[in-house]
Parts: C-alpha cells; sequence; structure tokens
C-alpha cells in the first residue's frame, strides 16, 4: 500500500511510538523535555517569556538503500492558535545536535536532539510533523496531548524490521529492548513503544472507530482495538474532523502581508484640517452615537461663466480648472461659428479678430471683470479641494463596502507594522483593526465613520507574519486583554490602552523593535526590525478566511478540554450506524446492484434530489449545500 493510500496525515501519533514507512524506514519522536540554555548570551533563536523544550528523532533505515540525510527538519507546532516554535541553536551545549547531513546507510540507525521555543504552557499540546525534503515521502505526525492516548484504543504491533539479511545476522532494532526479538511486520503502518523490558501498546487512531453499517448487504469487520465508549469515539472523531477542517482552510489561505491590494483606505495623517472635519484624535465627537470620524458634505461653487459677449473669446475648456494660478486668457482671435461661404469655399482658415471687432472695448472690460471674479473662486475652491477629494474617497468607500458584500469589510486599523518575513517578504498591515461602517445622513450628506455593532471589538492580527513572527501565546492573551479595556476606541482617552497593548507587542516580537505613538507614516529605517506606529486608517479589504480558521481550532480545542460534542456532530461523526462518506459510496454501489423500490416525488425532481432522497433511505441526516431544494422540504 503507498503512503498516498494510507493517508499519513489523517491522525497523529504519540510520542514515544514508532512509526514504520511501506518501504522499511522506521520514524520515532520521544524524550520531550524541558531545556535549559547552556549559555544564553551564546545562544540564537530563544523568545523572551517562551518555553524551551527539546526532543529526539530517531530514524532506523530498513529500506535495503542509502537514505538521504539532508533537509530532514521537525516541525513543531501547539497551542490555542496552532503556532510555531522557533528553532533554539545553543552553541555551548553538549545535549543538541547539528543538522542532518550525508547518508544513513541500509542497516543503520541515527539520531538527533533539537531545542525549541515554543509560547509557554503548551508543551502538552505539542503536534512534532517530521518533515522529509523528497515528495514522495510524506511527513508523519506525533502529539504530546493526552487526549490522542486516551481517546483511542491500544493494540499490539510488531516491533521494528528484522536486519539479519542486510547485515548478514540478526541485529536489534534501534526501537527494541536488547532482551527482545523483532517480531514480523505486517501491514502498513505500525507503532512501538520505546519503553524498555515490555512490550508496549501505542494507540492507532483510525483503528480505533469502529467499522459502521452502511445498508445491506455491507457487511462489517471486528476492529482490532478494544471498543471505547460512544462519548469517546465522538470526541476523538469531532476532532479528527475540525482539526482537518481547520487545517484544509489554512491550506487554501494565502496571507495578506501588505495593504496594496486594498479597496480603498483613508489615512489619518492625511485629513484636513478643516471645520467639516472631526476625528477623534482631537477629541470625543459629538453626537448621541460613538463615531471615529465625520465628514460634512462640502458646497461645491462653480466656476463663474462668462457673458455671452465674452464667452467666445474664453477658452471654455479651461474654465473649471481651479488649480491654475492665473484666469484662461482673452483670445486675441478666434475661428467664426458660422463660415461665410456664399462666395465659395476659401482657400485659407479665416478668423474673427478682436482688434477688428466694433465691441472690443466692451469685451475687455467683460473679461476684466470676469478674471477677477474666477480667480476669486479659484481661490475659494483650492481652499476645499483636501475636504471634496476625502469625502470623495469616503463616499466611494461607502458604496464598495455596500456593493462589494460579505466578500470585502470595513476595519479602522491601528499600530501600522512594517517588517519582513524570513523570506524578504514585506510587511506592512495592522496588528489591531475593529470592523468599522461608514453611515450616510441623506438629509445633510454628513459621512460617519463608526464602529461596527455586530463586530467583536479590537482584535490582534498575526496573520500577516510566519509562525516564528508570531509572540508567545502568554504575551498575546495579556495584549488581548488590554485591548478589551480600550472598548472601541471613540475617546482618545481609550488610545492609552492601545499604546499599552502595541508597545508590548513589540517588545515582545524583537529585541529591538520599536513603537512611535503618532498619528503620521514613518518610512521604515529598515525591514529587519519590526516598527511600529499608531498610525490610524480606515481601510476597505477582502475578507480573511481567518475567522472561519479560529472557529474550528476553538471548536477541536474544545473538545481537548472535554466538552462533549453536541448531538448533531456526534451524529455527523459516525454515531448509530450513521455513514461516512465511504460508506455512502459503498452503499451506494451496492444499491446499484440491487432493486430498489420507486420512488415518487410530488412535483418533476432533477437527478440531484433524487440522489439526496436515495441517501436519506440509509441515514437519517443528509447535508445539503445550496441548491437544488427538495420541493416542499
Amino acid at each position: 500500500m503507498s503512503q498516498d493510500e494510507r493517508g499519513l496525515s489523517d491522525g497523529l501519533r504519540p510520542v514515544g511510538s514508532v512509526y514504520q514507512y511501506d518501504d522499511g524506514l522506521y520514524v520515532r519522536v520521544d524524550d520531550v523535555v524541558p531545556y535549559t540554555l547552556a549559555d544564553p548570551e551564546d545562544s540564537h533563536g530563544y523568545r523572551q517569556g517562551d518555553d524551551l523544550v527539546c526532543c529526539t528523532m530517531y530514524l532506523s533505515n530498513g529500506t535495503g538503500r542509502p537514505l538521504d540525510l539532508d533537509g530532514i527538519t521537525l516541525l513543531v507546532r501547539g497551542g490555542p492558535y496552532g503556532k510555531t516554535g522557533r528553532q533554539v541553536q545553543d552553541y555551548r551545549s553538549d545535549v543538541l545536535d547539528d543538522e542532518l547531513e550525508g547518508t544513513l546507510r541500509t542497516g543503520r540507525r541515527v539520531s538527533a536532539t533539537w531545542a525549541y521555543s515554543i509560547p509557554a504552557g503548551i508543551a502538552g499540546d505539542l503536534d512534532i510533523e517530521v518533515r522529509f525534503p523528497a515528495r514522495d515521502r510524506k511527513s508523519v505526525t506525533f502529539s504530546t496531548a493526552s487526549t490522542v492516548a486516551t481517546v483511542v484504543g491500544e493494540r499490539p504491533v510488531p516491533m521494528a524490521f528484522d536486519q539479519s539479511v542486510p547485515l548478514g545476522e540478526r541485529q536489534q532494532s534501534l526501537f527494541a529492548d536488547p532482551d527482545e526479538a523483532p517480531e514480523p511486520a505486517t501491514g502498513a503502518g505500525h507503532a512501538a513503544s520505546a519503553a524498555g523490558g515490555q512490550r508496549a501498546t501505542a494507540p492507532a487512531v483510525l483503528d480505533a472507530i469502529p467499522a459502521q453499517p452502511t445498508g445491506p448487504g455491507r457487511q462489517t469487520t471486528r476492529s482490532l482495538a478494544p471498543e471505547l465508549s460512544a462519548d469517546g469515539l465522538d470526541a476523538a472523531r469531532v476532532r479528527q474532523i475540525f482539526r482537518f477542517l481547520a487545517e484544509a482552510e489554512e491550506s487554501k489561505t494565502r496571507p495578506v502581508r501588505t495593504l496594496d491590494g486594498a479597496a480603498g483606505a483613508v489615512w489619518f495623517d492625511e485629513l484636513p484640517s478643516d471645520d467639516g472635519v472631526e476625528v477623534m484624535i482631537d477629541g470625543a465627537l459629538a453626537g448621541d452615537d460613538p463615531a471615529w470620524l465625520t465628514v460634512a458634505r462640502p458646497e461645491r461653487e462653480d466656476a463663474p461663466h462668462p457673458k455671452p459677449l465674452l464667452a467666445p473669446w474664453v477658452d471654455e475648456t479651461r474654465i473649471r480648472d481651479f488649480k491654475e494660478p492665473r484666469a484662461p486668457h482673452l483670445r486675441r482671435r478666434i475661428e467664426p461659428e458660422f463660415p461665410d461661404w456664399s462666395r465659395g469655399i476659401p482657400l485659407d482658415k479665416t478668423y474673427h479678430e478682436l482688434d477688428e471687432h466694433p465691441r472690443r472695448e466692451k469685451i475687455e472690460k467683460l473679461y476684466a471683470a470676469w478674471e477677477q471674479e474666477w480667480l476669486a473662486w479659484a481661490e475659494r475652491r483650492r481652499a476645499i479641494d483636501p475636504v471634496v477629494r476625502l469625502y470623495d474617497r469616503l463616499h466611494k468607500m461607502h458604496e464598495d463596502a455596500a456593493g462589494l458584500g460579505e466578500a470585502y469589510e470595513l476595519v479602522l486599523g491601528l499600530g501600522r507594522l512594517t517588517w519582513q518575513t524570513s523570506t524578504g517578504q514585506r510587511v506592512e498591515r495592522h496588528l489591531v483593526t475593529h470592523r468599522a461602517t461608514i453611515q450616510l445622513d441623506p438629509s445633510t450628506g454628513t459621512l460617519t465613520a463608526a464602529p461596527d455593532p455586530t463586530g467583536a471589538g479590537l482584535e490582534l492580527e498575526e496573520g500577516m507574519l510566519e509562525g516564528a513572527q508570531h509572540v508567545p501565546g502568554a504575551v498575546r492573551e495579556t495584549i488581548v486583554e488590554v485591548l478589551e479595556g480600550a472598548l472601541d476606541v471613540t475617546d482618545p482617552e481609550h488610545l492609552d490602552a492601545v499604546h499599552t497593548a502595541l508597545r508590548s507587542w513589540v517588545n515582545a516580537a524583537h529585541s529591538a523593535g520599536s513603537y512611535a505613538p503618532t498619528v503620521e507614516r514613518a518610512k521604515p529605517r529598515s525591514l529587519d526590525v519590526p516598527q511600529v506606529g499608531l498610525t490610524p486608517a480606515l481601510v476597505l479589504r477582502e475578507r480573511s478566511r481567518r475567522s472561519t480558521m479560529d472557529a474550528l481550532k476553538a471548536i477541536a480545542r474544545q473538545i481537548d478540554a472535554g466538552t462533549p460534542p453536541t448531538e448533531l456532530l456526534s451524529y455527523i461523526s459516525g454515531r448509530d450506524g450513521a455513514l461516512t462518506a465511504s460508506d455512502l459510496a459503498a452503499a451506494e454501489d451496492v444499491g446499484a446492484a440491487q432493486d430498489s423500490d420507486e420512488m415518487y416525488f410530488a412535483l418533476p425532481a432533477n437527478e440531484e434530489q433524487r440522489t439526496i432522497a436515495e441517501r436519506l433511505r440509509a441515514n437519517r441526516l443528509v447535508v445539503v449545500q445550496g441548491p437544488p431544494v427538495i420541493n416542499g422540504a
């Protein structure tokens, strides 16, 4: 059976168990213990406030050919947000090993001990993934979570491979006790314990779920694992379902690292100083409802038009160009509006010359008066132009927010971060956001940017960063608590809590990071270290999938904490004979081979509706997304 058929990533293996690949490679992760730096001054990778742990990976090569060790690594993740641990280099340590390199000959074994900086308090819920550079060998994940061992069954499994063939004599496996002989391997994947002296049992997540009856003629096989309670099976299944959904959702999400692709943005440092513009930075806004920004509709005065006698002698296309310092000049000649061709078409163009016009003096006097009037208008129009442009941008964001629907969201951003990832990708996003709305008063035309009452309040966002750049979990929780005290930031007094939260984030993220509590956007001196400024802005952006991922992970964490799944989730996971997707496919195959009773509908039905009805015959629950809708349902 190939790795793809077996599905290596469908479940987690407990730390200390052995995983065997089809080709005879054995992998074990064990000895996950606290670690202390030998010399903190001569180390790299530790984040202040984190926990330090080390673990050992063991490889035993029974493939019959040399194994390339270059690029074999561990990915350590855990905690409520699935944060990635940062590998720590302790240069004076006698315990830690360097990166694996070279080849491992057949029948040989190798181990490597590495240390990681992880968010505080999550050592009991780590997923340690062994990654291989070769595409034909998928990764395998071991977990320290106790639920992996408590909600699934156990069965005896064979130890490591028999090395007598490649080495010419019987050798002890890397993972076997010296007094214990290996047994022949059977099956696609196996697990064994590292405990010395006695045969151990290891959880087998997939085998712990008994097969479910799937309709007429479908036989069930007896599981090799002991029967578990229904609640235990439900918890294991539901946890696996939501972990899979969260990871699938995350795999489809590309981090948005900058605001370059935003549909619209209004930075508060660009707001004009005008009586028609009020912003909460200057003080709480007057009014019954809380708001961050109000912009009164500016009165746009049209340009003065010249008298009819003067109009032909002034360039009409330049009359509304108020940015010009001088009025459109008085032309000295113009082409006749209606040429006189009574004597034939002239060979040369004809013009009306102002100096030859019988009312030249009258036209010049009209122009002089109109010129003064135009200059006064242009000055007034230039004075209100910043407010006009601000109003137009806000009005367009108001229309776009309504027209783009749920795919986009409007937020107030605080704490503009400039940094870069380990691969050199530029980061420019706000760390703190609050859902926003722009309201239009139809009677006055005033636009108001205010908190969205359906929003969750101020939220800390780190999705634009790599996992190793996130602050430790304990610091994040403290920041979230501080932001709760800032409410909706519609009062300048609330900004003190925001300053505290942003300064705490910078201090925890990098030793050389800096925070500036200013409204202006500062050009970063370098992207090597994080630089954060208050720099508020209204941003219309594409909605992130992060909320969906957080919700899925939260459900999985609640199941881990012992919260029993609801009846609906239990049934979806297979309780009381509910069919899984594979069961449904097999049942349909069986049903197709057997005669079935004729099915009647009250109204004409299509093929999709008949398929839904057929599935309802075999299962009490069928989830249908979108059309078609069964008539009368």
